[in-house]
């Protein structure tokens, strides 16, 4: 046998007798209080109000596939007005809307009419500013795995060596008005820290650890003003986090382990897919993490000083959004969460981010 192949058989007998162990664990008690609240709710909180114009929904544009990329020529006259078809499309949101007519104005700006390459592939995220002059943006390592992922495959290098020289990423950034603020065919982003992944990334398909998933972006253009860090946070503290999530009361909900389709989300509301959003918890400390987590031993294994960990409400699309304290300072990166139905029918959610070890020393 391998010493790979034997290292790889330690682990996972290991792995099987620590899972076996967390799910017999003594289960704390969360409860989380569900539902997205607006800017528009009659009482919002000052941390939201201060990093409402700081936070963005982000638009990643890429191509996962040969059929995420569409040559068209905007010259045909039985193509017609490509913006009206494009505002004809039920399934496209105002903001996948625009990001696909952006496109189609580069084109034409550059003199590329006839094939005219067009992205489909839009992926829906948050990001926000930290540090410095207001050009560096924080999000999720895996908001832009998928690009990299091509890049590395394209140069046959690892994603962190790729990232030995910034690399440019083909984003879109909304205010929470709905304002197009950055255009990357107009401005330049590039990618320039990506987290480092500890040895769980090596199992892990997408190549990066709950514990390290976040990325550094500096734009060459000026958006807002820096969210400020803070300097700690202890469990029990009251948290924020804010973002853009995918619909909640759809059918065709994101969230596939809620049987209702995440349409019930008494006492609070859903929400519609569109537009910003908060949310509000209790940091949780840790041995109720591990308890609420059972055997996702992918998480139990984390390196929890490296984390953040709150009872609040979460949806795709909020991934690399801020979690902050009741000052307005961030103290983690959201990256995703955890749901579980419980016996009586109710959902529990406990979300989760990462505190990126130079977090204050983004410049």
């Amino acid at each position: 046998m391998a010493i790979f192949d034997l290292n790889k058989s330690i682990l996972l007998i290991f792995l099987t007798f620590f899972t076996l162990n967390v799910a017999h664990a003594e289960q704390a008690v969360l409860k989380t209080e569900l539902g997205f609240r607006t800017l528009s709710e009659t009482k919002v909180p000052d941390a939201i109000k201060k990093t409402a114009d700081s936070t963005f929904e982000a638009r990643v544009i890429y191509e996962s596939s040969s059929s995420d990329i569409v040559v068209m020529d905007l010259t045909d006259p039985k193509l017609g007005d490509a913006n009206q078809k494009i505002d004809a499309v039920d399934k496209l949101d105002a903001s996948e809307k625009v990001v696909i007519k952006k496109q189609f104005e580069r084109c034409r700006r550059e003199k590329i009419e006839k094939e005219c390459p067009v992205y489909f592939t839009i992926e829906k995220a948050t990001a926000f500013l930290v540090g410095g002059d207001g050009t560096y943006l924080i999000t999720n390592a895996h908001v832009v795995n998928g690009p990299l992922k091509l890049l590395s495959a394209f140069e046959k290098k690892p994603i962190l060596d790729l990232l030995e020289q910034p690399r440019r990423i083909l984003i879109y950034l909304f205010d929470h008005r709905g304002n197009l603020v950055f255009d990357p065919y107009l401005n330049q982003a590039a990618i320039i820290k990506y987290g480092e992944p500890s040895s769980l990334a090596k199992f892990h398909a997408n190549w990066y650890a709950e514990d390290s998933d976040y990325a550094v972006l500096k734009i060459d253009k000026k958006i807002g003003e820096p969210i400020k860090i803070a300097s700690s946070f202890q469990p029990g503290d009251t948290a924020y986090h804010s973002g853009y999530p995918a619909c909640t009361g759809c059918a065709a909900a994101p969230n596939k382990t809620d049987p209702n389709g995440n349409r019930d989300r008494s006492p609070g509301k859903n929400s519609i897919g569109t537009g910003f959003y908060w949310t509000q918890g209790k940091i949780q400390d840790s041995a109720t993490v591990r308890s609420f987590i059972n055997a996702d031993w992918y998480l139990a294994l984390a390196k929890f000083d490296q984390m953040v960990f709150l009872n609040a409400d979460a949806q795709v699309g909020m991934s690399g959004g801020p979690i902050l304290n009741e000052a307005g300072e961030a103290i983690g990166v959201f990256a995703g969460s955890k749901d579980k139905i419980n016996s009586d029918g109710s959902m529990t959610v406990l979300s989760r981010g990462v505190r990126p070890p130079e977090f204050n020393q983004i410049k």
